[in-house]
C-alpha cells in the first residue's frame, strides 16, 4: 500500500484509463474474430457482412462531435462510466440479439446491424472524453505521454482479441464468447467511477504538491489563449 501511495495520483488515473482503453478494443472489435462462425451459421454474403461491420463505422463517425459534447456535458467520470457499461450491455446483446431474431437470416442480420450501430455510438465519446481527462489531470504541455499510453492500451487490446476470442469460440461458441467478455465493460466502468474524478482537486488522495504541479503553467496557457483570441478579434 505504501508503494502505491508513492505513485502520483495522475499516474494511477492513467493506469485505470489504460485498462479502459484495452477493454474498449476487446469489446469493440471482437466481432471481427467471430465473423467466420456467424457467417457459417446464418449464411451471410460478403455484402451482408459488410453492412454488419460497416454499421459501427457509420455511427462512430457521425457521433464523434456529439460524443465530445456528451463528454463535456457530463464530465469524464460519469461519461466514461456510462459508455463503458453500455459496451458491456451491447456486447452481451451481440450474442443474444441474433438468437431473438433467428427465425430468418435477415432478422439476425438486422439485429446485428442495430447492435453494432449502437456500439459505434457508445464508442464515439471515448477518445474526446479521455483527452479531456488527460487535459485535466496532467500539466499543460504534458499531454502527449498519457495519450501515447492510452494508444498502447488500444494496440494491446487489438493484439489480444485474436487469440482470446478464438479460444473462447472454440471452447464455448461464438455467442458465449460475447457473454464471457461483456462483464469486462461493467467492471472497468465501476472501477473508473469509483477511482476517477473529473478534476484533480476532487480526488481524496491528491496532494498539495501534485495539485500545484498539475496546475502549473495553466494560467500562462489561458493567458496566451486569451491573447490569441483577442488578436483574432474573437
Amino acid at each position: 500500500m505504501s508503494s502505491l501511495r508513492a505513485v502520483p495520483v495522475r499516474f494511477r488515473i492513467l493506469a485505470v484509463l489504460f485498462v479502459l482503453s484495452f477493454i474498449n478494443y476487446l469489446l469493440r472489435n471482437n466481432l471481427s474474430v467471430a465473423i467466420p462462425s456467424i457467417r457459417q451459421e446464418f449464411g451471410f454474403s460478403s455484402t451482408e457482412l459488410g453492412w454488419i461491420l460497416g454499421s459501427f463505422n457509420i455511427s462512430y463517425a457521425l457521433f464523434q462531435i456529439p460524443g465530445g459534447v456528451f463528454g463535456e456535458r457530463y464530465g469524464p467520470r460519469r461519461a466514461m462510466t456510462i459508455i463503458a457499461v453500455t459496451w458491456g450491455v451491447l456486447t452481451f446483446l451481440t450474442g443474444l440479439a441474433p438468437s431473438l431474431m433467428a427465425a430468418s437470416a435477415t432478422g439476425a442480420m438486422v439485429a446485428l446491424i442495430a447492435v453494432r450501430f449502437l456500439m459505434g455510438i457508445a464508442n464515439a465519446p471515448l477518445f474526446p472524453t479521455m483527452a479531456g481527462a488527460f487535459a485535466n489531470w496532467f500539466p499543460a504541455g504534458g499531454w502527449a505521454f498519457p495519450n501515447a499510453v492510452s494508444s498502447v492500451g488500444l494496440a494491446l487490446g487489438q493484439a489480444a482479441i485474436g487469440p482470446l476470442v478464438t479460444i473462447l469460440i472454440i471452447r464455448f461458441g461464438w455467442r458465449e464468447s460475447f457473454y464471457v467478455l461483456a462483464p469486462l465493460g461493467f467492471v472497468v466502468g465501476a472501477w473508473w467511477y469509483w477511482y476517477g474524478r473529473d478534476k484533480p482537486a476532487g480526488h481524496p488522495a491528491i496532494t498539495k504538491d501534485e495539485l500545484e504541479l498539475i496546475d502549473r503553467g495553466r494560467a500562462a496557457l489561458a493567458s496566451n489563449s486569451s491573447r490569441g483570441a483577442a488578436w483574432r478579434g474573437v
